[in-house]
């Protein structure tokens, strides 16, 4: 296990005071205080570690408080009810201290979710570089092995949001879940609803941000999670047969963005996947959200809006990622439709390039994998034509109008009014599209559209 001090360093380094405050810490209470959990699992896995879980026989909070105000750094209370709390430390690292649950870190370790997060090190000890495994459930032995085994039935019942955790942690490892675990969350996935929006958010952005969530995707189909969550999504046909072809493919293109040959989409979803929605959560979640809802729905216009609403409802979604969402499975649909009932135009392109804007990618990106899985035939070329014209609007809109509403009022001697706008507007749009290249052809056009008014 010296190899735990060794990946600790990093944070352990980060502040010249933090070893003291932490030595100081396990004195005060006479060495009761161990590294759990994440730190543990993540070095045997080899993983950079990212946060310190402490559990103590004492008072997590106010020897959070304390130890924070040693290195002067952030505080924030956690849990009041587990006497959890938190020191931020450049903003970068988390160290979490949380009280023994029950007398002994025994008592405690068998209180966890899973054997593979129960597994502990004495902090003094690590911090002299002599730390021993503390691992009675034989969490190493499972780690080894890639099996995912919950300690017990009981942490379900405790806590069932470690339903949805046990496919996170299944996802991010590449574990397999054993079969009394597996037994264990589909008897009890009717008490999910049961959780907070937020608490669900958390555990299903973090699954959704892992890859080759597809596989996992349908193992909790199958064991009745997703259809608890979203309950209007499913029909019978789709309970008893689940399909995440869509999700695979979105899987795919995500971790082999070389797999497509349009070096823009290659960059702009570099760019885009990184983008943060809320927290911690970026982009690529929300991509695959809208696969599993197109995947089970084929949506089109309207009839989506339901099952986003309960998207919005039953996850508590930030506004910023409402709006991806609706943008990513709306404006899909609405492309599939348009190209089902007549000849996709400029005009339609452009609509839809406004209305997507920086999500525009993720459109094209869910179109190209239904085309990998046949159910979409929009040609390559008119793809190519949406992103055009998407770049498109970002140069014209970086660069001033061939024609300023200043030189249309004196040109024409027009007042200012509503009238200016549309036909700023209409400008805009025709430069983008590459109707209009000059200044002359702009006033031109202008003549003529105020000659046939601009629809209003």
């Amino acid at each position: 296990m010296h190899a735990l001090t060794e990946s600790l360093q990093p944070i352990l380094q980060a502040h010249s005071q933090l070893i003291p405050a932490l030595r100081q810490l396990s004195h005060s209470v006479q060495n009761e205080a161990y590294l759990v959990g994440g730190c543990i699992r993540d070095t045997l896995l080899n993983r950079p570690v990212k946060d310190i879980d402490l559990t103590i026989d004492g008072d997590g909070i106010q020897h959070a408080l304390e130890l924070a105000k040693a290195i002067r750094s952030r505080f924030i209370p956690l849990d009041e009810k587990d006497r959890t709390g938190r020191v931020v430390i450049k903003r970068k690292w988390t160290i979490d201290i949380t009280s023994l649950k029950g007398k002994t870190l025994y008592q405690d370790l068998n209180r966890r979710d899973f054997t593979i997060n129960a597994m502990a090190a004495r902090l003094s000890d690590t911090l002299n570089q002599n730390p021993t495994l503390i691992d009675p459930l034989n969490g190493a032995r499972d780690l080894h092995n890639k099996v995912l085994k919950a300690i017990s039935e009981q942490a379900f019942i405790d806590d069932p949001l470690r339903l949805l955790r046990a496919f996170r942690f299944s996802a991010q490892l590449d574990l397999a879940i054993n079969e009394d675990t597996g037994q264990w969350i589909t008897r009890w996935t009717h008490r999910l609803p049961a959780m907070s929006a937020e608490r669900i958010l958390e555990e299903l952005s973090i699954f959704l941000s892992q890859g080759k969530t597809a596989k996992w995707m349908s193992a909790m189909h199958e064991m009745g999670i997703v259809q608890v969550l979203f309950p209007g999504w499913f029909t019978q046909k789709d309970i008893e047969a689940p399909g995440y072809t869509l999700l695979e493919q979105i899987d795919h293109i995500l971790e082999q963005p070389d797999c497509s040959s349009d070096i823009r989409i290659k960059n702009k979803l570099a760019f885009r996947k990184n983008q943060v929605m809320a927290g911690r959560r970026l982009w690529p979640w929300v991509l695959r959200l809208a696969a599993v809802i197109l995947e089970q729905h084929q949506v089109q216009r309207p009839d989506y809006e339901p099952f986003l609403r309960m998207a919005y409802d039953r996850l508590s979604l930030s506004k910023k990622e409402q709006k991806a969402l609706r943008r990513l499975v709306g404006l899909t649909g609405q492309l599939l439709e348009f190209h089902h009932k007549e000849t996709l135009t400029d005009d339609h392109l452009f609509n839809i390039a406004c209305e997507g804007d920086e999500d525009i990618i993720g459109v094209v990106i869910l179109i190209e994998a239904m085309q990998q899985i046949h159910r979409s035939s929009i040609p390559a070329h008119i793809l190519n034509r949406l992103l055009w014209i998407q770049d498109r609007r970002k140069i014209v809109q970086q660069k001033a109008l061939l024609v300023t509403g200043t030189d249309i009022l004196q040109t024409h001697q027009l007042k200012p009014g509503p009238q200016i706008g549309r036909l700023l507007e209409q400008l805009e749009k025709n430069q983008i599209l590459g109707t209009i290249h000059t200044r002359t052809e702009a006033l031109h056009a202008i003549q003529g559209w105020l000659s046939s008014p601009v629809d209003e």
